[in-house]
């Protein structure tokens, strides 16, 4: 793929533009993940992660 992305320890915590040059993700827990969209629903989004 050809989009940057930030690693620890091996394992993706962010990727930049993604899916498209317009987006990012950031990897977070479900609980991180309702706080930041409680915090700020029109810049984040909760997706289903594997």
């Amino acid at each position: 793929m050809s989009h940057p992305d930030f690693r620890v320890d091996g394992k993706i915590f962010a990727t930049l533009g993604y899916p498209d040059s317009d987006h990012a993700v950031v990897m977070r827990s479900a609980d991180q993940q309702e706080g930041f969209l409680a915090e700020m629903p029109r810049a984040f989004s909760a997706v289903k992660g594997a």
